[in-house]
């Protein structure tokens, strides 16, 4: 008996097809899931190990050595072209502005400093800016802009937006966010993507938001400063009453963008630094 094959359909298909696909597919999906937890395991590392580097680390890698005094025309000078080339901001007298020279007069940043425990070379500078902005700067440094200066004209507003940054330095804020920051960027480079824009290390710190929860805990900070050195609250949540006003306008106005990223304003938030101060009842 002779084999006879049976004949196949034309629609039938035999063929292995291009396998190729399907594993280029299944690699690129590999190497992704690996590129997001490498990203979140070395910043969960880095976020986890700030809280044990020592004061005098920080210090010596992040702050000046130059003198306490920043508010003299000498120290302006000196300033400026460090200043210049880390923010694009010149720094400018803090004195020239009535409402910090009221804030010195009332209470002074030396004083707010005895609420800090940790040993940080601790400095504030005023920064030439159209935009209301105060931040913290890894080491013990404090910025705030001219146009929050000319905004917020009450000691306690002030005090306030000063204790709130100093909050961050005491929490461990500003190095948790800094090493999030160079985590990213270490993973990048390892998978080949150094050269990519978008995150300037030292420049933007100032533009990078902290977490709800970091935002509340600076608030307490802050709200601790005011209440030892105050008895009059009027005007402390001033500095985000204006932001919270200047809301409409940043839909047309993109630089007040970082304003609202770096510190997110709500009426719930300003209602709860009211009710701890007895401003408002529960």
């Amino acid at each position: 008996m002779n084999y006879v094959p049976k004949s196949l359909g034309e629609e039938a298909d035999i063929s292995t097809g291009d396998q190729s696909l399907g594993y280029h597919t299944k690699t690129f999906l590999i190497f992704g899931v690996l590129f997001v937890v490498g990203v979140l395991f070395v910043a969960m590392l880095s976020e986890f190990t700030a809280g044990f580097i020592p004061d005098k680390w920080e210090v010596k890698v992040f702050a000046s050595d130059k003198s306490d005094e920043t508010n003299g025309d000498k120290e302006v000078d000196k300033k400026n072209q460090e200043i210049d080339g880390v923010f694009g901001s010149a720094v400018v007298a803090c004195q020239q502005f009535p409402s910090y020279a009221g804030f010195e007069n009332k209470v002074g940043f030396t004083k707010l400093l005895k609420e800090a425990k940790r040993k940080l070379n601790f400095k504030i500078n005023c920064i030439d800016e159209d935009t209301p902005n105060a931040f913290a700067y890894p080491g013990g440094g404090v910025y705030l802009t001219s146009e929050l200066l000319k905004h917020v004209k009450t000691p306690v507003g002030l005090a306030f937006v000063i204790g709130h940054e100093l909050g961050h330095h005491e929490n461990r804020h500003v190095l948790k966010r800094l090493g999030r920051v160079i985590s990213f960027q270490t993973v990048l480079s390892v998978f080949g993507m150094s050269d990519m824009q978008g995150i300037k290390v030292f420049s933007d710190l100032g533009e990078l938001s902290f977490s709800r929860h970091d935002e509340l805990q600076a608030d307490d900070f802050g709200i601790s400063v005011v209440s030892k050195y105050f008895s009059d609250f009027n005007g402390v949540t001033e500095f985000f009453e204006y932001v919270s006003s200047l809301e409409q306008s940043a839909i047309s106005d993109s630089s007040l963008g970082n304003v609202f990223s770096t510190h997110p304003v709500n009426s719930e938030r300003i209602r709860r630094i009211q009710e701890k101060l007895g401003i408002i009842s529960l």
